[in-house]
């Protein structure tokens, strides 16, 4: 962040929807900094680099975990595989939550797998936070479940109910998302639209376009953790070439896949 910093504007995410929004696209090389997920070491790693720099980042809680402190799915069969199990982790993305949740609990039971508490941040923690200017919240569902392997009844659930969460938790409207490892088709965008959301961001690796729609917002991974800025930096020169207005809703986390 660093390196961004250094070189390029930074602007907090609803200052980029309220100029996209107005097509008011700007003329320099234009950074927002999001994160997915609402992990632990956000709080401890992140944060005080976002406060020193005072660069803005807006972060996407996956409510279910603040409200339990239990771990995200995938580290569960990361661990669970650690200790012998066999779980495919590619093919639960396929699943609905109810399918994977089962899965997981049985190969678990069989290895005698007591979870611990997660890698997440708690809701003292997300009020800590949401009392500086510098962050900013939205939702990423409940259960991290993949919303297009749901029926319509669980994509609701998933949507109203952290966005339900969130706004009695900070007491503020929440009206941006982002998809679950970037998942979404047209009944989830009805949906969403349907209960008050204003945007919502995908995976698509790809730079923002004047074109994009708003509950379409392209992203590109900063790349996988202890990347260099070299790397970075290659990637963005790249990006430079083509003839966007605004450039990558930055995502420095390696997305699921």
């Amino acid at each position: 962040m660093q390196y961004l910093d250094k070189k390029y504007v930074i602007i907090p995410y609803d200052d980029f929807y309220y100029q996209f929004s107005k097509q008011n696209y700007p003329s320099d090389p234009t950074f927002i900094i999001t994160f997915d997920d609402g992990r632990g070491s956000f709080y401890n790693e992140i944060f005080p680099v976002c406060e020193e720099l005072s660069i803005p980042i807006i972060n996407y809680i996956t409510t279910g975990h603040s409200m339990n402190m239990n771990p995200f799915w995938w580290d569960e069969v990361k661990e669970i595989n650690n200790l012998g199990g066999t779980i495919n982790i590619k093919s639960l993305g396929f699943l609905t939550s109810g399918e994977r949740r089962k899965i997981i609990d049985e190969t678990g039971k069989k290895i005698y797998y007591v979870p611990k508490k997660g890698n997440v941040l708690s809701k003292e923690q997300i009020i800590e936070l949401n009392k500086n200017k510098l962050i900013s919240f939205g939702s990423h569902s409940v259960s991290h479940t993949i919303l297009t392997s749901e029926t319509e009844e669980n994509i609701r659930y998933e949507l109203k109910e952290s966005k339900k969460y969130l706004e009695e938790l900070l007491h503020k409207e929440i009206v941006h998302f982002s998809y679950p490892n970037g998942a979404y088709n047209k009944c989830v965008i009805s949906i969403l639209k349907e209960l008050g959301y204003k945007s919502s961001v995908t995976s698509a690796d790809s730079w923002v376009s004047k074109t994009d729609d708003l509950f379409e917002i392209s992203r590109i991974g900063a790349g996988p953790s202890g990347c260099s800025h070299h790397w970075l930096e290659a990637r963005i020169s790249r990006a430079l070439a083509r003839k966007f207005r605004f450039k990558p809703t930055l995502h420095p986390t390696s997305y699921l896949r």
